[in-house]
């Protein structure tokens, strides 16, 4: 088994050795957690599916159809699609605010 204390990004030398080895001979979990130690967690690149207006909740709805479209041809991963609607989830709630508080300020103004 791995012992994290002998082996981290800050150690090197003799006490990694070992682990690395049966790592690499075993590959699996073992290999992905000390690659994860070394390295880090990995990070997600950039998805790249053209330019994207968000304003207004129409745009965030046309958007939303963009990536689905995407997602259904192949262009994307499903993953990277609902990473995507996520955001654009984000986007639409924070229209959605603004719009309320801006109808409210109305309402209390019009009194």
């Amino acid at each position: 088994m791995l012992n994290h204390a002998k082996c981290s990004k800050t150690t090197h030398g003799p006490s990694c050795a070992r682990p690395l080895s049966e790592a690499l001979k075993d590959g699996g979990p073992i290999l992905r957690l000390l690659v994860t130690q070394i390295l880090g967690p990995p990070k997600a690149n950039p998805v790249a599916i053209g330019k994207i207006r968000t304003e207004t909740a129409a745009d965030v709805s046309k958007a939303s159809q963009t990536v689905v479209r995407k997602a259904a041809e192949g262009e994307i991963t499903a993953a990277e699609g609902q990473d995507l609607a996520a955001l654009l989830e984000l986007r639409r709630r924070a229209i959605e605010t603004e719009d309320h508080d801006k109808r409210l300020r109305e309402l209390e103004a019009a009194k």
